[in-house]
């Protein structure tokens, strides 16, 4: 049966199946409301999905901590250390919304973590400030996935 999609202001808000094609309604195979209609070309494309604007690539989340303290959980034989650079390797992206995000860089604060390496000059425990400012920062389009 054919489709008919009703457009508003370049943007389909209904799809119909009909014999007939109502008034105002233009043929379509595949939109669905939300899709956008060029006038001009006669095609229909899908909306654009937006990545997620908080999610950034590991290496910036690393970036965010400081190079010579990520340096410092690397090489650090802690138990926590360990643990958050064993789980961020298995991240394809780190969401900086995420609840777990937060309470992984508040178990370094509160056990004073990663202790100061002087071969890594500038590393030490991350703070509470640190934290606020690695979670709070705009993401940078160069930081995103």
């Amino acid at each position: 049966m054919p489709r008919f999609a009703f457009v508003n202001s370049g943007t389909v808000s209904d799809v119909v199946e009909s014999e007939e094609q109502p008034e105002g309604w233009i043929p379509c195979v595949d939109a669905a409301p939300g899709w956008t209609y060029n006038g001009e070309t006669g095609q229909f494309s899908p909306p654009v999905l937006a990545a997620d604007p908080r999610n950034i690539t590991v290496g910036s989340f690393q970036r965010r901590i400081g190079v010579m303290t990520t340096f410092a959980i690397n090489t650090s034989a802690n138990e926590i250390c360990v643990a958050l650079r064993t789980f961020v390797a298995t991240l394809r992206f780190v969401n900086l919304d995420d609840p777990d995000t937060a309470a992984m860089l508040g178990m370094l604060a509160i056990n004073g973590l990663p202790a100061a390496n002087a071969k890594f000059p500038g590393s030490g425990p991350i703070t509470q400030e640190k934290i606020q400012a690695i979670l709070s920062a705009p993401v940078q389009e160069s930081e995103r996935p």
